[in-house]
């Protein structure tokens, strides 16, 4: 399995928990809508986008592991 396809796994498990902890701090709020979820700035590519990429690394992946990209 390629290292960089668990590089950007990483990233988009930090992205994600980045962007989820945010929304769950202000889940209080009715007024509040997180736009780090729904748009791209500072440079950093779409979680969705990179969360693709890697399904789609894995699909062309014939052997792959659950046991390894589980966690």
């Amino acid at each position: 399995m390629p290292q960089s396809l668990f590089e950007d796994v990483e990233f988009f498990r930090r992205s994600a928990k980045e962007k989820l902890d945010l929304f769950e701090e202000q889940n209080d709020d009715p007024g509040f809508i997180n736009y780090a979820m729904l748009e791209v700035k500072d440079g950093d590519p779409d979680i969705i986008f990179v969360g693709e990429h890697v399904v789609n690394e894995l699909e062309k992946l014939k052997d792959v592991s659950a046991l390894k990209v589980e966690d």
